[in-house]
């Protein structure tokens, strides 16, 4: 294998923040990961680290720590594909590093600076055969790795056997882009979003948080506590919605999503589903729905003496 403290240098040299990685599952062979995020590892660091023989892989933290580093990943190697041949007209793909990633059946990340501070983020969900450990049959087929994030580089080992490679046609050099080429490259991987929601449930989803107003009343300070200590996610799978990426199904119905999930409230689009309207429900409309029918006096006295649930979790 080419060596790999050789290349640790060159990145660091060219303003990563690198770290060694466990070539068997991809964990970082630090203490602690945290303090990369925002403090850069000294070269005679970098150096003992990738001195080890043992060590054949290489992190390298994404965000401002990096040079403002964002990494669009394509699990799905076709989106790959036709993001690039999209984004070409936008700008010289060629200034931009791309790397094949070392998982069977592979796997592109396109390493980008900009002044837009990113995080990690699932950017496109799609749709494949489902299985028993996805019986959603959906996956993230592009997501991001910023701001307190980490990809692991070539000429790493990755867990298959095979070695991440940097493709031959791309750069080598970690080039800034404007904020806009940034934003656009972002918005056509968003493009390929199988579970993009229709403009109409966009609609109505802005309006419902345009207009949702908080409990009050005597009862308010107790629902506001259930609301800040449960999580409306875990509770509306426990009375059986279940997960489609980042939305949800209504029980009954697993081929497609009708909730979206916000700030910890949830808006429910099929007027099949029993919690639809034209507003956000929050923990306590779902709890007081289905335990107490809407009773909402008998829902609060239930939650306060004593408590049914623990923190976050039903």
């Amino acid at each position: 294998m080419d060596n790999i403290l050789e290349y640790a240098v060159k990145y660091h040299a060219a303003g990563l923040n690198v770290f060694p990685v466990n070539h068997k599952d991809k964990s970082p062979l630090v203490k602690e990961l945290k303090p990369l995020f925002t403090d850069r590892a000294p070269i005679e660091q970098v150096r003992r680290w990738f001195s080890n023989p043992e060590v054949k892989s290489i992190g390298t933290v994404c965000g401002k720590i990096s040079g403002r580093l964002t990494v669009i990943d394509f699990d799905a190697p076709e989106l790959y594909f036709k993001w690039k041949e999209v984004a070409a007209d936008v700008m010289d793909l060629s200034l931009l590093p791309v790397q094949r990633t070392g998982r069977t059946g592979g796997g592109y990340q396109v390493f980008i600076r900009s002044f837009v501070e990113f995080r990690n983020k699932k950017l496109a969900w799609i749709h494949i055969e489902p299985t028993p450990k996805n019986p959603s049959g959906v996956i993230a087929g592009i997501e991001t790795r910023g701001e307190g994030g980490y990809v692991v580089i070539p000429p790493s080992l990755h867990p298959s056997g095979n070695h991440y490679a940097w493709e031959p046609d791309s750069a080598r050099k970690f080039y800034i882009v404007s904020n806009e080429i940034f934003e656009t490259l972002i918005n056509i991987a968003r493009s390929f979003d199988e579970l993009a929601d229709t403009e109409e449930e966009t609609r109505a989803f802005e309006n419902a948080v345009k207009t949702q107003k908080p409990h009050t009343g005597e009862y308010s300070s107790a629902i506001q506590m259930f609301n800040e200590t449960h999580d409306i996610r875990e509770l509306l799978i426990s009375y059986g919605y279940t997960v489609k990426g980042d939305k949800l199904c209504r029980p009954g119905k697993r081929e497609h999503y009708s909730v979206q999930i916000s700030d910890n409230k949830s808006y429910h689009h099929s007027n099949n589903d029993p919690l639809h309207n034209e507003h956000l429900r929050d923990c306590f409309d779902v709890y007081c729905h289905f335990e107490f029918n809407g009773d909402k006096k008998q829902a609060v006295k239930s939650i306060s003496t004593p408590r049914r649930f623990s923190k976050k979790q039903r």
